[in-house]
């Protein structure tokens, strides 16, 4: 399914429903830094399931007894978990709502009644350009926002893995809207992760490879 499917199946079951959405999405990443100081999720909580052929069913992590881990197996084949969210990276990619780039630019909405595609009304536009490059690059520096300080948006980058933040940012090299799909897929390897952000797909796009978390909103 296109993003745009996974919303409108989402907002089918009711109005505290969405998919996950960009404000969380940073709100976790921000836990996480507290928790561990460290940008390199793969290697303090698993590199996930990113050494595989195809996506694996969900519940891989059900048994583990605590919520941040990853579960017994060969690692890069087994999932992962923190704070009860299974696969944060890994296994599928992740469509990430409340969030548009076009040309580079990146409009940012925190109101899941006025997600859409292909627009930025009602969404607030970042003031720099997002920089962007291809897998086996790693990302250098992250600006603070003062319009949007909670954001995660990449400013510089750097060739090399295991570089200041090692995970990628993936751009689009041509004009037109675009999505973001974060935490990489089953073969992606080291090109996975929790700061993993991929805005090279149109609006769309569908694949096996792409899925959605749904989301609630007490």
């Amino acid at each position: 399914l296109t993003r745009a499917a996974f919303r409108e199946a989402a907002r089918s079951k009711g109005d505290k429903w969405s998919l996950y959405d960009y404000v969380t999405w940073c709100a976790v990443w921000l836990l996480y830094l507290v928790e561990f100081a460290d940008w390199n999720s793969q290697a303090k909580i698993g590199k996930g399931i990113v050494n595989v052929v195809g996506a694996q069913n969900t519940g891989g992590t059900d048994t583990m007894s605590y919520h941040t881990g990853r579960a017994a197996g060969t690692d890069g084949q087994t999932a992962v978990q923190y704070r009860h969210i299974e696969n944060p990276w890994g296994n599928i990619l992740e469509f990430i709502d409340g969030i548009n780039f076009n040309g580079g630019t990146t409009y940012v909405c925190a109101d899941p009644t006025k997600y859409a595609d292909d627009i930025e009304t009602g969404y607030i536009v970042i003031a720099y350009k997002l920089v962007g490059s291809g897998v086996g690059f790693s990302i250098k520096s992250v600006d603070l926002l003062p319009d949007a300080p909670y954001a995660f948006i990449p400013s510089a980058n750097i060739f090399g893995k295991n570089k200041y933040i090692p995970d990628c940012c993936v751009r689009g090299t041509t004009e037109g809207w675009r999505t973001l799909l974060v935490g990489g897929h089953s073969s992606h390897n080291d090109d996975a992760g929790l700061f993993c952000l991929y805005t090279s797909q149109a609006t769309s796009f569908s694949a096996s490879t792409a899925g959605a978390r749904l989301m609630f909103h007490p």
